[in-house]
């Protein structure tokens, strides 16, 4: 979930220090963490777009962004088996998390690091068509 951002890259640096894992972190953190915190500010957007109020945007926002990451909380147990095993698996967060620790604790191979991140992807092109729709909401004013 980290994005390319000022706290992260030097936390990744640390963690991958006497390895040879930090190009995979890099590559994790370029593709995975910036394409979900774009999703997430996108989502904002989009939610800002169809309501009124900023302070209800960012609300909702805020909501559905504890929502997403309600899957990181279970337990490994409650992961495995039933509802919440299909939440765990289709959430963006919980498929971020995954593809980390697959690359620096598993040290799978380009393909399963890629199908971890698959559900990243998939949010986005949702949040996509999600701003497209709230995009015909908004209308330019003329200046002056």
């Amino acid at each position: 979930m980290d994005g390319f951002n000022d706290t992260s890259l030097p936390y990744m640096i640390a963690l991958t220090a006497g390895t040879n894992l930090f190009p995979i972190v890099l590559l994790y953190i370029l593709c995975n963490g910036t394409v979900f915190i774009i999703s997430f500010a996108a989502l904002s957007l989009a939610i800002s777009a169809w309501l009124s109020s900023t302070k209800n945007a960012l609300m909702y926002a805020i909501i559905l962004f504890v929502i997403a990451i309600i899957p990181m909380f279970l337990s490994t147990t409650m992961k495995k088996v039933g509802f919440a095993h299909l939440v765990d698996v289709s959430s963006p967060v919980s498929s971020s998390m995954l593809a980390m620790k697959d690359a620096m604790v598993n040290k799978v191979g380009f393909g399963a690091f890629v199908m971890d991140g698959l559900p990243v992807y998939i949010f986005f092109c949702i949040v996509l068509l999600v701003c497209i729709g709230a995009s015909k909401k908004v209308s330019f004013l003329g200046g002056e």
